[in-house]
């Protein structure tokens, strides 16, 4: 009889840290912050840029969320430490950070 181990609560927090990608996050996000500044010729303004930066990071949950969806089959034979492979975020929760 095969047993089964279940990964921790912080593995699986771990997991779906890195669902989305944080490297692409943070230069996505720092050259929205700078576009942001030349589109304005200075300071966009605390609010704006929160808004921009908040849309712009939504947007690149998103894409690493599919990303991760779409590849699953594969880092499960090429990749097997990713999230979906290793099976510390299952495919819904990946649908779920994705839609949300």
């Amino acid at each position: 009889m095969a047993t089964t181990i279940r990964p921790t609560r912080r593995a699986i927090l771990r997991g779906y840290l890195a669902l989305p990608h944080d490297a692409p996050i943070l230069i996505v996000l720092t050259a929205t912050a700078a576009f942001s500044f030349v589109a304005r010729r200075g300071w966009p303004g605390a609010g704006d840029l929160v808004c921009l930066l908040g849309a712009m990071l939504g947007g690149q949950l998103e894409v690493g969320a599919v990303n991760e969806l779409v590849d699953a089959d594969l880092d499960a034979v090429a990749k097997p430490a990713k999230p979906i492979a290793a099976g510390l975020v299952s495919r819904r929760g990946a649908w779920t950070v994705a839609i949300v």
